[in-house]
């Protein structure tokens, strides 16, 4: 595959989703989700399970922003370590932060399974110091991950 192509993965996976017709007139619904990417498709797909009658808009093709160029990875992972947004927020808010994260991955594995065409896959993840000053850092990440029992199937040091 040629990944300089200048096109997104997806679309040329799966090609192109067939196009919808532009709003031409008056919607009556509970509530319009404005972006028709995966963020927009998820929040409509659990608004219109809880019985609102959901119109997802967007100037582009259903997924054709941000969503086709993604590398559809989804980590249960925030950009801050466990130990420092406990520092910023708090022990408890931090864990609550990291388990909601957790949860969405369970979340979308269940949404997933209801879909044909899916390729879901549960993957390891790992963590590596990169330079011995780095292991301290990332041994007291280890330690808080295993106080909050999170993620440490396989873990070594």
């Amino acid at each position: 595959m040629d990944l300089q192509s200048g096109y997104p993965f997806w679309a040329i996976r799966n090609g192109l989703a067939p196009p919808r017709p532009a709003l031409a007139g008056r919607l009556d619904v509970d509530v319009a989700v404005v972006g028709g990417g995966i963020t927009g498709a998820l929040i409509a797909d659990e608004l219109v399970r809880h019985g609102h009658a959901v119109a997802v808009l967007d100037r582009r093709d259903p997924g054709w922003g941000s969503t086709a160029a993604s590398t559809a990875l989804l980590q249960y992972e925030i950009d801050t370590h466990l130990v420092d947004l406990a520092e910023r927020h708090g022990e408890a808010d931090a864990a609550l932060a990291y388990r909601a994260c957790a949860d969405a991955i369970d979340l979308l594995a269940e949404r997933a399974a209801d879909c044909r065409g899916v390729g879901f896959v549960r993957c390891q993840s790992l963590y590596h110091a990169s330079r011995a000053r780095h292991v301290r850092e990332l041994r007291r990440e280890f330690e808080a991950r295993r106080l909050h029992q999170y993620f440490l199937s396989n873990a070594l040091f």
